[in-house]
């Protein structure tokens, strides 16, 4: 089942209930902390940065969270909002 092939399938699928769309904002989170981490380890091994610290480096990349993360979970939230309003339109 794809997006492109079966939208509101999928969405049925990701957005189910209120849980299924808090754990996937919290993994999706998770997966992008560990990507700035990883970037931020990177780029103070090669820069030899010793006066920035993880906090002053994410709140330089607020725009990549927002973006990254805030973005997408509001729209999984929204997904879960139509299908609850669709459902209960059908009953």
């Amino acid at each position: 089942m794809s997006l492109i092939s079966e939208p509101i399938g999928w969405s049925r699928s990701i957005a189910k209930s209120k849980s299924r769309v808090i754990l996937f904002a919290v993994m999706h989170f998770a997966v992008l902390f560990f990507a700035l981490w990883l970037l931020f380890d990177q780029i103070s091994l090669k820069q030899q940065l010793t006066n920035i610290t993880f906090q002053d480096f994410l709140i330089s990349s607020s725009l990549i969270l927002f973006i990254g993360g805030f973005y997408p979970c509001l729209y999984l939230y929204a997904i879960y909002r139509l299908l609850m309003i669709n459902k209960l339109n059908d009953d």
